[in-house]
């Protein structure tokens, strides 16, 4: 209604299942493992530079978005990182919310949708009716593509937060 000038949020809502309700669900889903890694990377941050910046006059919300947040750039991309493989992996919050239609080219944000994870649950028992065996080889290849994906984004993940504890920025030390 509000946003209808948009070309992408513009068109009919069909139901309550689409991308905006998937992508609702899943930022939700993903926000208690970022919450935790930065949780950590906050409590690591070392106390004599948020105790320097106070005694210099700075406010407290100048030493979190000046200081800390700064100091913990590296973490926040990892924490998505590690979000993002979590995400990619979730199947059926998202089967249930998306609508489950195999939609390439979405015209709209309300448009129900399918991803990987959700069409390997869907298109699982069909594929093992089939007397070829064509539909099982292709999900055990969209499998294994979504765990390469998620595998590599989870790595990555790991090792954005790891270099950022070892050169010490949530110590505070590099800033």
């Amino acid at each position: 209604k509000y946003l209808g000038f948009i070309p992408f949020f513009s068109g009919p809502i069909y139901s309550g299942a689409g991308i905006l309700a998937s992508s609702l669900v899943l930022s939700l889903m993903i926000l208690p493992i970022m919450t935790s890694v930065l949780n950590g990377s906050i409590s690591n941050f070392s106390t004599p530079v948020k105790e320097g910046a106070i005694a210099l006059g700075a406010t407290r919300y100048e030493v979190g978005r000046m200081i800390i947040l700064r100091g913990l750039k590296i973490q926040i991309f990892g924490a998505s990182m590690l979000g993002l493989g979590r995400a990619l992996g979730e199947t059926m919050a998202v089967l249930m919310v998306s609508g489950s239609a195999f939609n390439i080219m979405p015209s709209n944000i309300y448009s129900p949708i399918n991803t990987m994870a959700a069409a390997l649950a869907t298109l699982l028992d069909s594929a093992f009716m089939d007397s070829t065996g064509m539909n099982l080889y292709a999900l055990s290849e969209l499998g294994l593509v979504l765990v390469l994906i998620t595998l590599i984004a989870s790595i990555i993940g790991r090792l954005i937060v790891g270099i950022g504890i070892i050169r010490g920025y949530t110590r505070g030390e590099e800033l």
